[in-house]
């Protein structure tokens, strides 16, 4: 049997028995609601299993403080089927390296899209936001000990005020996408690390 890694081992490492130690746990009661959402959806749009993302079961789940919306589904998603600071590719490095810096524990988050679905175009649609706004209004219902929300670009930011019109209970923090090509226009790196400051900030509040 394979030895267990930490969380942040494992995104250290390439190894397939990692993504298959985290498909063996999405029964967990911490995740399971979340894969149930996502399968629904997938199921909706005529996708098959996965094509939605899976929410790692390293991370919060349904126990998260902090959620993070992204835009949607990137570029690794269909290969790990996981919405996950431990997949290869510079946005989820980069967003892993700041829990890592500012302390935010990653069993205290967890990641959506505001698409949840896979998009047509390069990025999402008016009408592909609209559409998976009433699936993040769902996320959330999923979620009773959430306080934060970090919204990450333009399509988060577009999206937060369709599925939640009026003002929620939420502390809401608006920041760039840690994806390119946005992340290497001048300055927008230290505003995702001062986004992540101000999350990391508001969760040690919140817990004391």
């Amino acid at each position: 049997m394979a030895a267990e890694l930490t969380p942040v081992e494992s995104y250290e490492n390439d190894k397939s028995w990692v993504l298959d130690r985290k498909r063996a746990r999405l029964h967990e009661p911490h995740v399971a609601p979340v894969v149930a959402l996502a399968d629904r959806i997938a199921a909706e749009r005529r996708l098959g299993p996965g094509a939605v993302p899976y929410p790692d079961p390293d991370h919060a789940g349904t126990r998260a403080r902090v959620l993070f919306v992204l835009s949607h589904p990137g570029a690794a998603a269909p290969d790990t089927r996981f919405l996950s600071l431990g997949n290869p590719d510079s946005s989820a490095w980069l967003c892993l390296q700041h829990c890592l810096r500012t302390g935010l524990p990653l069993d205290a988050i967890t990641h959506w899209n505001a698409v949840p679905f896979p998009i047509r175009g390069k990025t999402p649609s008016d009408s592909e936001k609209r559409q998976g706004a009433p699936w993040l209004r769902r996320l959330v219902d999923l979620l009773p000990d959430l306080d934060i929300v970090c919204l990450l670009g333009a399509p988060a930011r577009d999206a937060w005020p369709l599925a939640f019109p009026t003002t929620s209970r939420y502390r809401v923090i608006i920041g760039p996408s840690p994806g390119p090509p946005r992340i290497n226009h001048r300055g927008v790196k230290e505003e995702l690390a001062a986004t992540f400051d101000e999350a990391a900030a508001a969760w040690r509040a919140r817990v004391g």
